[in-house]
């Protein structure tokens, strides 16, 4: 008896707290199932973009983080327009300048560069130049050096708050302001992201007799255990247990059954019955002191189902 009060304010309890469980399971696999977004976004990556080769595509990620908020798709922009990713055969892209005195994938002129094509890292500079490869100089045609030069100049001629005023002042065009927005915008059309939000719970299957997800039972479980409910294993092996146990028949040595009826020696051990089910009644008949017959009818020991 006094492990039965504490069993039935645990099973209350878990049946209080169950639709809290399901409410959680649930929440996790539809956040799982609910589907990302395609626009690319400041906390999103491209892992492939038309017409943008791998590494130029890699460095101007890269570069971009030096200058918190300012999208990819600008220096591409630039990149593009200015020599094809440093794809363009023109004078100045490879080696040498331009007739305007530009040099390198990105088109810088010498002067704005630092004075000079190629700078050792760490000189104090009155310039843009930048050692994006980590490699100890800043080089006006080393494709890492130029990207990581450009967004430097971009983030301090007011990028990414201006992002119009900022590429203004990189080439005093409106013209080529426009041009490289309407770049920008179309990379950012074509590309192929990849998020870089929260990992989703993967959604899990409901299944097996409670069909319930594996997430779920293992709650279930969790409180049962704090509360000492017994599981459904622990169950099943105690009744394995206590069917293995006979009982013995009523004790009279002076019973006989109705015509029909099984001897006394086959009587049944105790029967066990679902909960809410009442036994059925046997006819009996045996033996008073004086040796008159008795008859009835009696309902034999039975057990009631477990939890």
């Amino acid at each position: 008896m006094r492990t039965v009060v504490p069993i039935a304010l645990a099973i209350v309890l878990f049946s209080a707290l169950l639709p809290l469980i399901v409410l959680l399971a649930s929440t996790e696999a539809v956040s799982a199932m609910l589907p990302t977004s395609r626009s690319i976004g400041q906390g999103e990556d491209p892992i492939d973009v038309e017409d943008i080769p791998p590494e130029m595509l890699r460095l101007y990620v890269a570069a971009t983080r030096t200058c918190p908020g300012l999208h990819w798709s600008a220096p591409a922009a630039v990149g593009k327009i200015e020599s094809d990713h440093g794809r363009s055969s023109l004078p100045g892209v490879k080696s040498g300048t331009n007739s305007a005195g530009a040099a390198g994938p990105m088109q810088f002129l010498i002067s704005t560069w630092g004075g000079a094509v190629k700078i050792k890292a760490g000189t104090l500079l009155n310039g843009y130049a930048a050692d994006g490869d980590d490699d100890g100089w800043a080089d006006v045609y080393n494709p890492a050096d130029a990207i990581y030069g450009a967004v430097k100049y971009l983030c301090a001629s007011g990028a990414p708050s201006d992002a119009r005023q900022a590429l203004h002042a990189y080439n005093h065009s409106w013209a080529y302001v426009e041009d490289v927005l309407a770049q920008a915008e179309r990379y950012r059309q074509v590309a192929t992201t990849k998020p870089q939000a929260r990992q989703a719970f993967a959604p899990e299957q409901q299944g097996g007799g409670d069909m319930l997800t594996p997430r779920t039972r293992r709650i279930r479980d969790l409180i049962k255990q704090q509360f000492g409910v017994p599981t459904a294993s622990a169950v099943t092996e105690r009744s394995k247990t206590e069917e293995s146990i006979p009982e013995a028949a009523p004790a009279t040595s002076c019973c006989r059954l109705k015509a029909g009826c099984p001897p006394p020696a086959s009587w049944p051990a105790a029967t066990r019955l679902p909960h809410g089910r009442k036994p059925t009644p046997t006819p009996w008949a045996s033996c008073t002191s004086s040796g008159d017959s008795e008859s009835g009818t009696q309902a034999w020991p039975t057990r009631v189902g477990g939890l």
